[in-house]
């Protein structure tokens, strides 16, 4: 299954894992980490993306904390009709773009917002998507995703294994994916859930510039 067959698996997705799945379930203690992740290094006023946010119930709990500058991407069509019916204040709220992460953050300036975070995302993407992730993300980087080491894992990092009717899921250490791209961690590897390592990454400038 080649990166473009991946995006069709999960624009189309319907039952499990779908936007209709996320909403239902709602914010969960994955929503709380990030919320505190992200609270505890800029504040509330920071300016969040969220890539691979289907229906947005991780950015509900950031509504909910009190951010008022959020934005998703998601690959699935039917997420924002999803949003509008499950979470109408955020579908009000937020900012939300269609299509294939990578394509869409071609278009953004450098450091366009302070934050990117992702939960179970970048591990079903392809590695040219972390270039423009980094790029965009003028602060902070945060990830929830299976990195193969949690209770209900069966990978190592470097392998992959597929999922979701054959969706290839990689094994991942982000802390090194982005440290290769300007950034450093600066809390984690936490658990997150059943299965899934949680990372804090500041951008190396700003980093240098809190330490001045």
């Amino acid at each position: 299954m080649d990166a473009d067959e991946v995006r069709r698996a999960w624009a189309t997705r319907s039952g499990a894992y779908s936007p209709a799945y996320y909403a239902y379930h709602g914010p969960d203690a994955t929503s709380e980490w990030v919320v505190d992740a992200v609270t505890a290094q800029l504040g509330e006023t920071a300016t969040v993306l969220e890539v691979g946010c289907s229906s947005g119930r991780h950015l509900e709990r950031f509504r909910r904390a009190g951010f008022d500058s959020l934005a998703g991407i998601e690959v699935n069509p039917e997420a924002l009709t999803v949003m509008r019916e499950s979470f109408p204040e955020l579908a009000a709220q937020a900012t939300f773009h269609h299509g294939d992460i990578e394509a869409i953050l071609t278009d953004w300036e450098t450091d366009a917002v302070d934050v990117v975070y992702a939960v179970e995302t970048l591990q079903h993407l392809p590695a040219t998507a972390f270039d423009e992730i980094a790029r965009v993300a003028g602060k902070l980087i945060v990830t929830a995703e299976n990195e193969g080491d949690a209770d209900t894992s069966d990978g190592v990092i470097g392998e992959v294994t597929r999922v979701a009717d054959g969706v290839p899921l990689y094994y991942r250490d982000w802390g090194q994916v982005f440290g290769r791209r300007g950034f450093s961690q600066v809390a984690g590897p936490d658990r997150v859930g059943d299965r899934d390592t949680g990372r804090v990454l500041v951008a190396r400038d700003e980093a240098d510039a809190r330490a001045e």
